[in-house]
């Protein structure tokens, strides 16, 4: 289990190596936001992607001054949507809530800590809302803190102009996620003649994201 433990470890001390070599310092205030709509994945977030950040960080900050995490889930396949009860609160011919508009009782968790917040403008259809769920907070923020931060950070995504629906963190691990399937086909389409033995480490020294990419980019989101 150590291992395992350690090779899973080592994709957030690469992640912490790179920021040190961009940063003067690294931050003390991380926000991870994850995006299922699964609770075994939410399971799996606190019980072993958390641990594993918190070993990567113990091993690269100094002074042993670690940064405070806070964790948030996002999912957008749910049902609920949200609808203005006045015809002069709507926003477009489509009756729309206004984009910002956020939802965080009555229709909520009757445990936990969670808000409905619609960032975009909804272009056509109606608007469906992101569900947001603080999963693990360090931060100590409050309700109002974390909605602002949250919807503040929506207009943020490299590829738009105005607010998206989705948090870009999230939406960059989407992507992310995309191009990494890409570099993995070839390990995930093996042939019989080719199958791995079961419990090999992956050679990071061949990842496949580490060849082919200008160097002037290695380091920047090259992948949006």
């Amino acid at each position: 289990m150590g291992a395992c433990y350690e090779s899973f470890a080592r994709p957030q001390i690469l992640i912490l190596d790179s920021l040190h070599g961009l940063w003067v310092v690294l931050p003390y205030v991380c926000m991870f936001r994850a995006r299922t709509d699964s609770s075994a994945v939410v399971r799996t977030i606190l019980q072993d992607e958390l641990p594993q950040v918190q070993k990567a960080c113990e091993k690269r900050y100094p002074g042993g001054k670690l940064p405070k995490i806070s964790i948030i889930v996002c999912g957008k396949r749910h049902h609920t949507r949200f609808y203005p009860t006045r015809e002069e609160d709507a926003a477009g011919k489509q009756m729309n809530p206004p984009n910002g508009t956020v939802v965080d009782r009555w229709v909520t968790m009757e445990k936990g800590w969670d808000f409905y917040l619609q960032a975009h403008f909804a272009l056509q259809g109606t608007a469906r809302p992101t569900h947001y769920v603080v999963i693990y907070d360090k931060n100590d923020m409050n309700a109002d803190q974390m909605e602002a931060m949250t919807h503040n950070l929506c207009y943020l995504f490299g590829r738009a102009t105005k607010a998206v629906s989705l948090c870009p963190p999230a939406y960059y691990a989407d992507l992310l996620c995309e191009r990494g399937r890409a570099y993995l086909y070839r390990e995930y389409n093996m042939r019989d003649n080719q199958t791995v033995t079961s419990g090999t480490t992956f050679d990071w020294s061949r990842a496949p994201w580490l060849r082919g990419v200008h160097p002037s980019i290695q380091d920047s989101m090259f992948y949006i």
